[in-house]
């Protein structure tokens, strides 16, 4: 039967039910786009227009019956809800990559100073041993490797003090502290291999961290959100070149360093370095550049990681050591 003839409160009822948290309202129209029933409170007119500053997604349905036009269903949906949603999403990621960026952090230093302080002491006690001061101690505060090479370090000193100087006596001294020199080569060694294996493990959550930082440039909705995005993903770009350096270091150590030859562009590279070090000039309101000067090749064939690396390294130096003016990659 025709649409203006159905009963009013079946439509109502209808219309009611259909009304959900993010419907804003529904319409019933007939053909000359007159209002026959309606819910909620419209924002858009018969014509489908609606407010430029109101999120809506609009959907019109047409009523057919007999092959015959009666009218259309209009309903308007309210993006806000969705929208709130993305944006608490978008904060819970932020938390989340910046917890990973501390704790990454905190394990790294942990890791260094619980290797590293235990040999420079030992190392340090050595010396003054070496130079005549008998009464040298080293504190045991471990009970492994480390540990038992600084008891050992320690017998081997309350020996020398108590035992009177011969001749005999400084030979065999010797030859003890050519083995405590030994052992704390071998130590620095296996620390170095450790530290090794312990930066390739780094690498993984590092690339996780800058992979999410990514995502939230890509999707920041509002300034303050792209802003610390950034500045999580240029201090990650940073954490992972000191990773890099770390492991550098640990494999000339353990004797593993190798140097690669692949094609790669020194254009590229050039403006990569400048890009990763622009925000730490910036904090010295310093202007850096490349100065190109031709002809450049367009490919050579080098260790890109390595030059990256030393270019890195001038960039930083130069900055770090400028007050004042700009600082100029050639």
């Amino acid at each position: 039967r025709p649409l203006d003839s159905l009963e009013d409160a079946l439509v109502g009822r209808t219309l009611r039910a259909a009304l959900q948290d993010d419907v804003v309202s529904i319409r019933v129209v007939d053909p000359s786009d007159r209002v026959i029933a309606s819910e909620g409170q419209p924002v858009t007119d018969n014509r489908g227009e609606a407010e430029p500053s109101r999120p809506l997604v609009v959907a019109d349905a047409d009523i057919e019956f007999g092959g015959r036009m009666l009218g259309r269903v209009r309903v308007e949906l309210s993006t806000l809800a969705a929208e709130r949603h993305l944006a608490a999403m978008q904060i819970e990621n932020f938390a989340f990559a910046a917890l990973l960026v501390i704790a990454g952090y905190l394990l790294i230093s942990r890791l260094i100073g619980r290797l590293l302080r235990p040999l420079e002491n030992l190392v340090s006690a050595t010396r003054t041993l070496a130079g005549g001061s008998f009464d040298v101690r080293v504190a045991v505060a471990r009970d492994d490797e480390i540990g038992q090479l600084a008891e050992s370090f320690n017998d081997m000193a309350e020996a020398l003090r108590s035992t009177v100087v011969s001749r005999e006596e400084l030979v065999r001294a010797n030859e003890q502290l050519e083995g405590a020199r030994q052992a704390a080569i071998a130590s620095d060694q296996a620390k170095s291999e450790f530290l090794a294996n312990t930066s390739h493990e780094i690498r993984t959550p590092m690339t996780a961290i800058l992979g999410y930082a990514e995502v939230l440039l890509e999707n920041a909705r509002t300034p303050e959100i792209a802003d610390a995005a950034g500045t999580i993903h240029a201090n990650g770009q940073h954490l992972l070149a000191i990773l890099d350096d770390i492991l550098d270091l640990s494999k000339i150590e353990a004797g593993r360093m190798t140097v690669e030859s692949i094609v790669c562009s020194p254009v590229r590279i050039a403006r990569e370095v400048v890009e990763l070090m622009r925000v730490r000039a910036s904090a010295k309101n310093l202007d850096l550049r490349v100065v190109w000067r031709p002809p450049l090749p367009a490919t050579i064939a080098s260790d890109p990681t390595r030059l990256r690396q030393i270019l890195v390294n001038l960039v930083g130096n130069a900055t770090k050591f400028t007050e004042t003016g700009s600082v100029r990659l050639v």
